[in-house]
């Protein structure tokens, strides 16, 4: 594996925010680096567990990304050290139309 996935449960491939795209809307699963960098990005709203949703990003890997707190703009350096996976939205199922067999009803007198 490279430096942009962890797996950090069995069959959960995560990639770095640096690798995002605009308008993928992500849950930040991790965050390495210096004990420094974690809590200056907790100040600005980014920790695990949040969601987040990518505004901007530049083929460096430099990010903006839309969060609770407002919008943030990361270096390369920094976003590839945030780990996320995107937000999977499942469509609600449709109801399937019921078939109705072919019974007579008789009126109640």
């Amino acid at each position: 594996m490279g430096d942009n996935h962890i797996a950090l449960t069995e069959g959960d491939i995560s990639r770095s925010l640096a690798r995002a795209v605009v308008g993928d809307h992500l849950t930040i699963r991790a965050i390495k680096g210096v004990q420094s960098t974690i809590q200056q990005l907790g100040r600005l709203g980014l920790q695990p567990g949040q969601m987040v949703t990518v505004l901007s990003c530049a083929d460096s890997g430099s990010v903006i990304v839309a969060c609770p707190k407002g919008n943030v703009g990361l270096g390369a350096a920094i976003a590839r050290q945030v780990i996320v996976a995107p937000i999977v939205v499942t469509q609600p199922r449709t109801a399937r139309p019921l078939t109705m067999a072919s019974h007579r009803i008789s009126p109640v007198s």
